[in-house]
């Protein structure tokens, strides 16, 4: 067999290899197709039935959702609503069908809807908006809209995902009242807040807190050494250290330090935090706050300040009695001696020098009561202009030739009510304090002037013994070496002084503050080291003419014949009081007591002309044995004396303008001289007595 035929046969077994293999499988694709054929009513069936349950099953998805499903065509008429969207509209079932998006949505909110739906988009934000409901009432949705396609990509309406966010939005808004309710209270509290995250680092302030460390808003980088960088040098240390071991252990801290302002005003801040540590052991956040408390600190130091002023003032005035009546012994003993001596008697210069010294030591004691406001005052309507342009001489004299004294006064001055005497030793003190203020001259200035006082200066000048209204002031300023802050503090301080020994007691300044005090005033200082010192004192405005001065007694006499009444519980002034009106010819009853008194007017045969009665005793005070005495005889005339009074003794009329008063310590001369002044003075109109008015 040739090579030729063989590979031919070969060949055509595989031909016929293949074409079995090709009608085999021919053959299996029509049985499966026959096969399929008369299985398709069966797939369909069942298809049909896997539709409808998957239908059924997305519908009870979207009926029991909680979110809103609206779906609109590309009119904008309702297609589909959930149950959910159906309860929030308040639609009945069907009753959603064919309405437009403009029956749900109010007409001013209808152009936002529209500029929402134009973009509406997969992946855009939700539109915050209010609809109506059927009833009327209105229910905020966050509505989130995408558009639907048929399946050539034709637009085929808008399906939307609607959420109720009314009580959302209501938890919002009380929660905005409460934090706009909490930023008020900060504001009015002037209470900052920070917030540190140690982990980044950062510290967060709010304006609140810069602006009580003189930062503009937004002006704090951040950063705790940014911080420690605008307290005081010298509270650095210690509040570092505090902060330091808060941070070590955890929990709450409070500290309390100054800041310097760029305008180098120092102002006192409080401030309380709490550190967080997270499991480790290791600080996780701080938050605190932080208050301004300059001028509770103010008033702090005031009030200290003022018990020890009072304290003071308790023994001065205490002593200042007590040696009065001492006092009035000397005084009356020496002028009696004089009267009894010749004009070349030797002993005749001894004499006097006691009397000068007791006058001296009379000055010490009235500065005393003055600056313990417990000098008896006679007040009148004044005019401070016409006080110190009277004084102006005498000042000149006062101030030497170095200094230049200015006096400029307000020509529309006011008028204000203050004891004549002690406004003129308030000008005095204050005159030779600036004096001496300027050991190389200078330029003394006197200025009166009215003012107002309003909340707004009182806080920003801390005039925190002053009440808003009208004032006059007087003011005296100098051009010497000034004070620091710490001399300032102390200036009104009983015997605190910086001048050198001898060369002061400590009382001037003391006594200005005493007196103004006294007469309802007020006092302050500005002044800072080598730019002199300005003293302002400030008395109420009254709405009345000044008093004419009043002429000086034309006593023509110190003798007399009369019957005097004379209480005092003080055996050595009793006693001296009455050699003098005796030796002046008056006929003088001691008695005393007050009890004594009465019990002697209830039974008396002679007639009194006189009640001469020391203002402070024990169980009844001089004027209201007065007014028991005018009531059992209402002709005599009273006269009280003292050099000193408490609060309860000004309260029973000590100070009414009505009562002849006699100031302790007094000299023979005074006592008769006062004494024939009321007993040839008009009689002076009967005060009630307060137990008549309680009957």
């Amino acid at each position: 067999m040739s090579p030729g035929r063989g590979r031919d046969r070969e060949l055509a077994h595989r031909l016929a290899e293949a074409e079995a293999t090709i009608e085999a499988l021919l053959s299996g694709q029509v049985d499966a197709v026959v096969d399929g054929v008369s299985r398709t009513p069966v797939l369909l069936a069942k298809a049909q039935t896997a539709l409808r349950e998957s239908e059924e099953r997305y519908r009870r998805i979207l009926e029991t959702t909680k979110e809103g499903v609206w779906s609109t065509d590309v009119a904008g008429i309702t297609t589909f609503m959930n149950r959910s969207m159906r309860e929030m509209l308040g639609c009945a079932d069907g009753e959603h069908l064919g309405k437009r998006h403009e029956d749900f949505v109010a007409d001013a909110e209808l152009p936002h809807l529209a500029r929402y739906l134009t973009k509406a988009e997969p992946g855009a934000a939700a539109l915050s908006i209010p609809l109506r409901r059927v009833s009327g009432e209105t229910v905020w949705v966050e509505l989130l809209a995408v558009p639907v396609r048929d399946r050539n990509g034709a637009p085929d309406g808008l399906l939307a995902m609607v959420t109720d966010v009314s009580e959302r939005r209501l938890a919002v808004e009380a929660l905005r009242a409460a934090e706009e309710r909490m930023r008020f209270a900060m504001r009015s509290t002037n209470i900052g807040i920070w917030d540190q995250d140690y982990r980044s680092g950062q510290l967060q302030w709010s304006e609140i807190l810069e602006a009580q460390y003189g930062l503009a808003p937004g002006a704090f980088d951040g950063t705790f050494d940014a911080f420690v960088a605008l307290v005081h040098p010298e509270d650095r240390a210690e509040l570092s250290a505090t902060v330091a071991e808060a941070t070590r252990r955890g929990g709450d801290f409070s500290v309390r330090h100054r800041v310097v302002h760029a305008d180098g005003r120092v102002r006192v801040l409080a401030g309380s935090g709490r550190i967080v540590l997270d499991d480790g052991g290791q600080p996780l956040r701080a938050i605190g706050i932080s208050q301004d408390v300059t001028e509770r600190e103010d008033l702090e130091l005031q009030y200290r300040h003022s018990q020890k002023m009072e304290a003071v003032g308790q023994l001065a005035g205490g002593v200042a009695h007590d040696f009065n009546n001492i006092l009035c012994v000397i005084l009356s003993c020496g002028d009696l001696l004089l009267t009894d001596l010749a004009p070349h008697d030797p002993a005749r210069n001894d004499a006097e020098e006691i009397v000068k010294a007791a006058h001296r030591a009379a000055d010490l004691t009235r500065q005393l009561l003055m600056f313990s406001r417990k000098q008896v005052l006679s007040p009148r309507v004044l005019d401070l202009a016409t006080v110190t342009a009277n004084m102006a001489g005498m000042l000149r004299r006062v101030v030497g030739e170095d200094v230049a004294l200015r006096i400029l006064h307000d020509p529309a001055i006011a008028s204000v009510r203050a004891d004549p005497g002690s406004v003129e030793q308030v000008i005095l003190n204050l005159v030779v304090n600036a004096r001496d203020a300027m050991p190389t001259g200078g330029t003394l200035t006197i200025r009166t002037r009215n003012v107002i006082i309003t909340p707004a200066t009182i806080a920003a000048e801390r005039l925190f013994d002053v009440a808003p209204g009208r004032y006059v002031e007087l003011a005296v300023s100098d051009t010497g070496v000034g004070m620091d802050a710490a001399t300032q503090q102390r200036v009104f301080e009983p015997f605190f002084t910086t001048k050198p020994v001898g060369k002061g007691t400590g009382l001037g300044l003391s006594t200005v503050f005493g007196i103004v005090q006294q007469n309802q005033g007020s006092v302050r200082i500005q002044s800072a080291l080598g730019h002199g010192a300005t003293f302002s004192v400030l008395l109420p405005q009254v709405d009345a003419v000044p008093d004419e001065t009043p002429e000086s007694s034309s006593v023509s006499r110190a003798h007399g014949t009369e019957t005097i009444l004379l209480v005092e519980d003080e055996d050595q002034v009793r006693i001296i009081a009455r050699m003098i009106l005796e030796r002046s010819g008056y006929t003088v009853i001691e008695q005393r007591t007050p009890a004594d008194a009465l019990l002697h007017c209830q039974h008396a045969e002679s007639h009194i002309d006189l009640l001469l009665t020391d203002v402070v005793m024990p169980l009844m005070s001089g004027p209201e044995l007065g007014r028991r005495v005018l009531e059992i005889l209402p002709h005599v005339r009273v006269l009280c004396m003292s050099g000193y009074t408490d609060d309860s003794t000004i309260r029973h009329g000590v100070l009414h303008g009505d009562t002849a008063f006699l100031h302790k310590p007094f000299s023979s001369r005074s006592l008769t001289r006062k004494v024939r002044e009321v007993l040839d003075g008009p009689a002076r109109a009967r005060e009630p007595s307060p137990s008549s008015d309680a009957r």
